[in-house]
């Protein structure tokens, strides 16, 4: 995603950012941009705060899980969902439902997350590791209140498996 597309980027928010790897991407993209990251995880929220470059004014931390915490920030320009819905999917609707009311008026959605593969036995493998792999996902996003921008398929490690790109927009 490149800053021309999306130049009003004020406030960003990562849902699961993990040890913090978008967070970097994100700052050294929009520099200027206020960023939060929710993990639930306190190893990782740890990992992502001693990052040097997160260590910023701009950059704030929450510790939880979106569904849970009383008071996400709101008027966000753009959140970013990376490898998480597929991990969730008793609570994606919710997590999905949740994201977008935090959305300001012209923000944008950008979910990354496993799509699907062809080989039963790492599809099985991904299952015991709590990952359902999210072929379904792209058409819940084209039947929600979000207006597609972007949706993209990709293959991965030589076709073992594959990945999707969707960016949505609030719908006016």
């Amino acid at each position: 995603m490149a800053k021309k597309e999306f130049p009003s980027i004020r406030n960003i928010l990562e849902i699961g950012c993990g040890t913090g790897q978008n967070l970097v991407w994100l700052h050294t993209a929009f520099p200027n941009a206020l960023i939060t990251g929710l993990e639930l995880s306190p190893d990782m929220l740890n990992k992502a705060r001693s990052k040097k470059i997160l260590q910023n004014s701009k950059i704030n931390f929450i510790d939880g899980d979106l569904l849970s915490t009383p008071n996400p920030p709101g008027n966000q320009d753009l959140i970013v969902l990376s490898y998480i819905l597929t991990m969730v999917p008793k609570i994606r609707k919710e997590i999905l439902q949740r994201a977008s009311d935090l959305l300001s008026a012209e923000g944008a959605l950008l979910v990354i997350d496993f799509h699907d593969s062809n080989h039963r036995y790492f599809r099985s493998w991904m299952r015991k590791n709590h990952v359902e792999m999210g072929r379904d996902l792209l058409d819940e996003f084209e039947n929600s209140d979000l207006q597609t921008q972007f949706s993209k398929v990709q293959k991965a490690y030589f076709g073992l498996w594959s990945y999707f790109i969707y960016i949505g927009k609030r719908s006016l």
